[in-house]
């Protein structure tokens, strides 16, 4: 039973340390690299320590983290998260 309350702790801590912030207000051509390569993104999306977000002409995205702190990635931009 012990064994059982550590594992899902480790488990929360883990989840929630997988986000590192999130991608709002993505207009135009926004693409998220990840492992696999880029994705285009409209809209929101969750990101990870080392995701890409690469933001085309007359684009614009914001990346928001979690303590509040916002980056605008603006056109012809790449940015990693931390």
């Amino acid at each position: 039973m012990k064994v059982d309350k550590i594992f899902i702790l480790a488990a929360m801590v883990a989840s929630g340390s997988a986000q590192a912030a999130s991608l709002v207000d993505a207009k135009g051509q926004v693409w998220v690299g990840r492992e696999k390569g880029f994705d285009l993104v409209q809209g929101a999306a969750e990101l990870s320590p080392g995701d890409k977000v690469k933001v085309g002409s007359k684009s614009v995205a914001r990346v928001v983290y979690p303590d509040g702190c916002s980056v605008t990635v603006k056109a012809n931009s790449l940015a990693t998260v931390a």
